[in-house]
């Protein structure tokens, strides 16, 4: 049978959920390059997201939360949380929760260069949950870069350039903090 409208039936759905679902196990991590589950949790959180029962939702968004916490690289602990919290069908209130504890896993970071990219990677996640908590932690951001601040300005350069996107005031404030410094 042809399906002119090309909808996907909920069979079709499930099928192709499942199809992705055995990929991913069977592809992630993979040994031969990043061998914990970072990318692997991400996958899944993916495929989480279209699931339309939310108690089943919210139970295995839970473990796939708790199984990125058990991540020994700091970094790539941090990115997986910010993913998972892009995830834009969670409630608001957690998501905030998620990037809060990537944001402070991401103020541990003892490279700058790190810490900075680390930074970038949430600020559109920011973004789309709240402006006033993206304007919240690209403040302290920029406050921690400077605190520590290792003589290259292309880190700090990417946070004003962030800001001066969204909120011209804010980055106007920065590059004033910087020329007093």
């Amino acid at each position: 049978k042809i399906n002119r409208n090309r909808v996907i039936t909920v069979e079709q759905k499930n099928n192709i959920i499942v199809k992705l679902d055995n990929l991913i196990d069977k592809k992630l991590p993979n040994p031969l390059g990043i061998t914990h589950k970072g990318y692997w949790i991400v996958a899944k959180t993916a495929l989480i997201s279209v699931e339309t029962n939310t108690t089943l939702k919210n139970i295995e968004l839970n473990k796939l939360l708790t199984e990125s916490r058990s991540i020994r690289n700091i970094s790539d602990r941090a990115l997986v949380l910010v993913r998972i919290a892009s995830i834009d069908v969670l409630q608001k209130q957690k998501r905030i929760d998620i990037m809060t504890e990537a944001f402070n896993l991401i103020k541990s970071i003892p490279s700058t260069y790190d810490k900075s990219n680390r930074f970038d990677e949430t600020w559109e996640v920011w973004l789309s949950i709240d402006k006033s908590q993206f304007n919240k932690h690209i403040k302290l951001a920029f406050q921690d870069l400077i605190s520590n601040f290792d003589g290259k300005f292309n880190n700090l350069r990417s946070i004003v350039d962030t800001a001066q996107q969204h909120d011209k005031l804010l980055a106007e404030s920065f590059v004033t903090l910087l020329d007093e410094d």
